[in-house]
């Protein structure tokens, strides 16, 4: 898993209702001196997006974006009006014009709309006012991502991922309890059948040696033709 540099805490900042449009700010990454040298004199290439991915989680709905290169970027969010709530995000990277529609929680659509050669603009419509904002900006490959999160929904996924890990962490002992019992049934079935099979052999050889005890001594055969003398 790839360590990322999170700019705010998982509350991130809020995005409910009431608010005043959030002060633009710029985030503009740099690897290196050079870079941000590069950066700042606004470079001779220009970079572009590669790709923009949707995703849903466990408790917040995601984008990224991903670069050929560090950019800047900056998120402003649009008071709502008319029923219309969402961010509008400004990279300075060439991108096309396409829109991405998704079952997501907190995100109904993201709009990329290409403003100049080396600019970019993109539009997320999001779903209800509770929600906050995460920004993560990731390396190898250069990625930007925001998570649009509801708290309450975070603490529900949360409390959902302890209680599976409990029901498992109880059926794994459960199974290795029976798998005990299971053996030690074993072994006592191993042992009892070996001390019947004993005790059968024993038996045998006191049934061999009683007939021994009962039975007469047998006449010696000059014994018998001494008989046979004297009675003549």
């Amino acid at each position: 898993m790839e360590k990322s540099r999170t700019r705010h805490g998982l509350g991130g900042r809020a995005l409910g209702p009431g608010r005043q449009p959030v002060r633009a700010f710029t985030t503009t990454v740099v690897a290196s001196l050079a870079a941000a040298l590069i950066v700042s004199a606004a470079p001779a290439f220009a970079a572009k997006v590669v790709d923009v991915r949707v995703g849903q989680h466990a408790g917040y709905s995601r984008v990224v974006f991903e670069l050929d290169a560090p950019v800047g970027y900056k998120v402003e969010r649009n008071a709502p009006a008319a029923g219309v709530n969402e961010l509008v995000v400004s990279l300075d990277a060439a991108a096309k014009a396409q829109t991405l529609r998704r079952k997501l929680d907190f995100i109904e659509s993201v709009e990329i709309e290409p403003v100049a050669s080396r600019r970019s603009t993109v539009r997320v419509r999001l779903k209800g006012d509770d929600l906050k904002l995460k920004e993560m900006i990731l390396a190898n490959p250069p990625r930007i991502v925001l998570d649009v999160l509801n708290e309450a929904a975070v603490a529900k996924a949360r409390a959902a991922e302890k209680e599976r890990a409990r029901k498992a962490l109880a059926a794994k002992k459960k199974k290795e309890e029976e798998a005990k019992k299971a053996e030690a049934k074993a072994a006592a079935a191993a042992r009892a059948a070996s001390a019947g099979t004993q005790a059968k052999a024993q038996a045998r050889t006191q049934t061999k040696a009683a007939n021994r005890a009962v039975q007469p001594p047998a006449s010696s055969p000059k014994q018998k033709t001494s008989a046979g003398a004297s009675q003549q």
